[in-house]
């Protein structure tokens, strides 16, 4: 029997890339006296990824009730042809100065590192990212796909009806263009301090060592994002006039590829970037952002912040006998987060629009999206740690730990943002929480590891987790008041936000083994040799 042909998307890409990295590091030593040593480091990366991409796709709109698994005809199928051309930029340079003493018994290391980070992605040409032409349902286009299972391919793709595919006329602003810029960037501050103290005493009756240190880190963070969607209004500048539609596909084809099409696939017609550029600069007020929805995207993903985190610890271990040793400590840390992002504030748009303003207009989005927001967040943790390890024998020992530990928010997570969508079935309101706290966990750790020759280890291990304070998505109805936390404004809207809450508890068993046969391959391999020996002797 004829079954239904499951038929998704038909989709062509031309995406070249080009990746270029380089590297730089130097460093050095210095001896400034006899027990104290000096240490420069400094290293320089820079990475380039161009992305030269092109899409040529073609939708399902109906299918034929008569069609199969291996020949189907499509009917109203919508067609795309686009572009996404865009360069990615990074540099990162890193300093680090290290000091390393020794006074007696004790030892005492110092450093300090700073490290900047800048990355880009730039859109090419004149910053168009992404430029599409479609042929709609209403252009009652028809194809006819052919398939054999055994190839990861149509063996054809025949058009049966509408206007030609292959032909860039048939592309026109009247059917459905679009054109997009993404351009972001994100700039990284980070420096480091950090000061050790150790001393073994090996003398007494239980050998043991004590260890010291503190540390401050921290990191600043500027970024800003979101997509600008552009509109062509024609070559006079102004919309909604008699030559906003007149935009052909054809004046842009692109004639060269750099990519081979495979299974005999005939080559699409692609469009290309550059030439819309020629074109931009030919008539500079065609293209014009003019979407009030441009300015939302830009704010909310315009962030700042910094994190420092301050730490100390102690730690000592000590060799109760020559099998036993036992080593235990605690690390306390303060975290301070400084946030600034985004904040919409519907009322500062209410006197625009009594003048008349649309509340999609630019100058509306301006004034509600024209102030920004600050949160802070500080909370002190303490991890304590106790370990222990017993040897068997040189070759089998027993491992065992139990520790305290924390997972921070990410960055993202806490930066302040709101976005409001007025367009769903269900209207929502989402709220990042710049007060979320970590997630913490209890860790049980026991293991068996035996090592075997030439390198080989196995292990068997039991764990227990606890974690607390999970991050949990919470969802709740905006409850109508000027005290709702937005004005009054979106009642009966759906808030999505962020919270600390629940507790999960884990545990299982770990085997692992790792063994390199080259010993054994080797021994057979000498064995055979002599055994050649004693038979040519003979």
């Amino acid at each position: 029997d004829a079954s239904r042909f499951n038929v998704n998307t038909f989709t062509l890409v031309d995406g070249p890339q080009v990746k270029n990295r380089r590297s730089l590091s130097l460093g050095g030593d210095y001896k400034l006296g006899a027990a104290t040593v000096l240490k420069l480091r400094a290293s320089a990366n820079n990475y380039l990824s161009q992305g030269r991409s092109h899409t040529f796709r073609v939708r399902p709109g109906t299918i034929d009730p008569a069609s199969t698994t291996t020949d189907a005809t499509l009917r109203n199928a919508l067609v795309d042809v686009f572009n996404d051309y865009s360069d990615a930029v990074s540099a990162n340079y890193g300093y680090v100065g290290a000091l390393e003493h020794r006074a007696g018994p004790w030892k005492f290391d110092a450093s300090a590192n700073y490290a900047k980070s800048d990355s880009r992605v730039t859109d090419l040409p004149a910053m168009i990212q992404s430029m599409q032409f479609n042929l709609v349902a209403a252009d009652a286009v028809a194809v006819r796909l052919t398939a054999d299972p055994g190839i990861p391919a149509p063996l054809s793709l025949v058009q049966t009806g509408g206007p030609d595919l292959y032909d860039l006329n048939s592309y026109n602003s009247r059917k459905s263009f679009s054109l997009q810029t993404s351009p972001r960037f994100q700039n990284d501050r980070t420096w480091n301090l950090r000061f050790d103290a150790r001393r073994d005493f090996s003398g007494g009756p239980l050998p043991y060592e004590l260890r010291a240190g503190a540390s401050l880190y921290q990191l600043h963070r500027r970024k800003q994002a979101g997509q600008i969607v552009l509109q062509y209004v024609g070559p006079d500048g102004i919309a909604n006039t008699a030559d906003d539609p007149l935009l052909s596909a054809a004046q842009f084809a692109k004639t060269t590829y750099g990519d081979k099409f495979l299974y005999g696939i005939r080559t699409p017609p692609l469009v290309d970037p550059y030439k819309f550029a020629d074109f931009m600069s030919a008539n500079p007020g065609a293209v014009q952002d003019l979407q009030g929805q441009n300015i939302q995207r830009q704010r909310v993903n315009t962030q700042q912040m910094a994190q420092d985190v301050t730490s100390a610890y102690v730690a000592g271990s000590v060799r109760v006998t020559p099998r036993l040793t036992v080593l235990g400590g605690v690390r306390g840390e303060q975290t301070e987060n400084f946030v600034r992002g985004a904040i919409r504030i519907n009322s500062l748009g209410a006197p625009l629009l009594a003048r008349g303003y649309s509340s999609s207009s630019k100058e509306y989005f301006d004034a509600i999206y024209s102030r920004t927001q600050r949160a802070t967040s500080t909370y002190a943790d303490y991890f304590p740690n106790l370990q222990t390890t017993y040897r068997f024998t040189p070759d089998f020992l027993f491992r065992g730990a139990l520790t305290r530990s924390m997972s921070r928010p990410g960055v993202q997570t806490i930066l302040p943002n709101t976005t409001v969508n007025d367009t769903a079935v269900i209207p929502s309101v989402t709220v990042n929480n710049s007060a979320l706290l970590p997630t913490y966990a209890r860790n049980l750790d026991l293991q068996f590891e035996l090592f075997t020759q030439s390198a080989g280890k196995l292990e068997f291990g039991w764990f227990r987790k606890t974690v607390t304070n999970y991050i949990i998505t919470s969802s709740d109805t905006i409850e109508p008041g000027n005290d709702n936390g937005f004005d009054g404004q979106y009642a009966g809207y759906v808030l999505n936000t962020q919270d600390n809450g629940g507790k999960g508890e884990f545990e299982g068993l770990e085997v692992a083994g790792r063994q390199s046969l080259r010993p054994y391959l080797d021994r057979k391999s000498t064995r055979l040799n002599s055994s050649h020996v004693s038979e040519s002797r003979m």
